[in-house]
């Protein structure tokens, strides 16, 4: 292999992995806000769901958080994709107890949500399902960090 040969693929394989380094889940949330924003949603009940924990209550909330899980590849066809969930937890949870924890309301949370009128009716039970159980199983959100 030629010189020119041998560094045209090890910087074809270094953009490679900058390329999935930078696409984090945080990058993808913001990708599907902005995708979602541009399709005429409103993004203020996500952010009180993000920083509080309080679920949508009107129509556009909920489908505004419909919307995001579909942006985000979790929510396929009026169906959760539990592998595609679970991919995340890794990313946002550092502990393991925390991340078996997740993964269990995943399963458990997708199992509970499997009727809905749309995609807005799914996503928000969900949501509701995963920070209700969160709670009763003491699971932090993601990046939470005890002060001290």
């Amino acid at each position: 292999m030629s010189t020119f040969g041998f560094i045209a693929i090890a910087l074809a394989g270094i953009a490679l992995v900058h390329s999935a380094a930078t696409n984090t889940f945080h990058d993808r949330i913001k990708a599907a806000k902005a995708a979602c924003i541009e399709k005429g949603g409103d993004a203020e009940e996500f952010k009180q769901l993000w920083k509080t924990h309080k679920i949508p209550e009107t129509e556009a909330g909920k489908c505004f958080l419909g919307c995001i899980m579909k942006e985000m590849g979790v929510l396929v066809d009026g169906k959760f994709d539990i592998e595609k969930l679970n991919s995340d937890v890794p990313e946002k949870w550092s502990d393991d107890e925390s991340r078996e924890k997740a993964m269990k309301l995943n399963k458990d949370c997708v199992q509970a949500s499997t009727e809905g009128k749309d995609d807005c009716d799914l996503a928000t039970k969900f949501a509701s399902c995963f920070v209700t159980e969160s709670d009763k199983v003491g699971l932090k959100p993601p990046g939470h960090v005890e002060s001290d």
